[in-house]
C-alpha cells in the first residue's frame, strides 16, 4: 500500500494525472508536427558503409591485377 499524503496541508493524489498516459517526447507520426522537424540521422553508418565498399573494390582490383600478372604454372 502506497502512502501519498505528505502532510495535512500538502495533499498528493496517488492517481496518475492526465500527462501520465502520454509518452514524453515528440510523436513523429502526429500529422500536426510540421515536416522537416525530425531529428537528424547519424552520419557514421553511411561513412562506415562507404569505407567498407571502397575496401571491397580495392580488394577486387588488387585480386584482378595479381591474377593477371602471375604466369600460369
Amino acid at each position: 500500500m502506497e502512502l501519498c499524503a505528505v502532510s495535512q496541508t500538502e495533499q498528493r493524489s496517488c492517481e496518475p494525472g492526465p500527462d501520465a498516459a502520454r509518452p514524453s517526447g515528440v510523436n513523429w507520426n502526429d500529422p500536426t508536427v510540421p515536416a522537416g522537424n525530425a531529428p537528424p540521422m547519424p552520419r557514421w553508418p553511411l561513412y562506415l558503409a562507404a569505407a567498407a565498399w571502397f575496401a571491397w573494390i580495392v580488394f577486387l582490383l588488387v585480386t584482378l591485377v595479381t591474377r593477371t600478372r602471375i604466369d600460369p604454372i
